[in-house]
C-alpha cells in the first residue's frame, strides 16, 4: 500500500523491510503487480497444489516465446500468481523439449532390486505345477 500510495519506491520499500539479500526491489514490484491484478488474493501464499495441464503449460512456453513479454506480464495475463513457474516450464522446454512439459510420475522411483523381487514373485505364483497322474508318470 505504501508503493501504490507514493511513500516510497520499490527500492526504497525493500530496504526499509529488509526484503531479500540486498533489498530485492523486483519482489516489491511482482508483489504490487499480484494485488493489482488480484486483489488481496495474490498476495496470499496457496498452500495447496495448482495443477496445470499439459495443454495449458505448453501454450504458455509457446505464448512466452513468440511474444515479447515478460514472465510477469504472461503470468498476469494467465491467471498464474506466480510467475517463476512459467520461468521453469520455459526453461525445462528448452532443454528437454515438449515432453519436459508432460507430467511426470508421482513417488519414490522403483529400484533394480525391488523390480527383480517383484517378477521372482509373479513369475513363481503364475507358475503352476502339472500334478496329475499322467505328467508325475512321464
Amino acid at each position: 500500500m505504501e508503493y501504490l500510495n507514493g511513500k516510497g519506491s520499490s527500492r526504497d520499500l525493500s530496504k526499509k523491510y529488509n526484503i531479500g539479500t540486498s533489498g530485492d526491489h523486483k519482489q516489491v514490484i511482482r508483489w504490487v503487480n499480484a494485488y493489482q491484478e488480484f486483489g488481496d488474493a495474490g498476495l496470499v501464499h496457496s498452500k495447496r497444489y495448482q495443477f496445470y495441464s499439459f495443454d495449458f503449460k505448453y501454450n504458455v512456453v509457446k505464448l512466452y516465446l513468440s511474444n515479447k513479454v515478460s514472465y510477469q506480464e504472461l503470468a498476469l495475463s494467465q491467471g498464474i500468481n506466480n510467475p517463476t513457474i512459467i520461468t521453469k516450464w520455459v526453461n525445462d522446454y528448452r532443454i528437454s523439449g515438449i515432453d519436459a512439459l508432460r507430467p511426470k510420475k508421482k513417488g519414490r522411483k522403483e529400484t533394480l532390486d525391488s523390480i527383480n523381487k517383484t517378477k521372482k514373485k509373479q513369475s513363481s505364483e503364475t507358475a503352476s505345477v502339472d500334478t496329475s497322474a499322467e505328467n508325475v508318470k512321464k
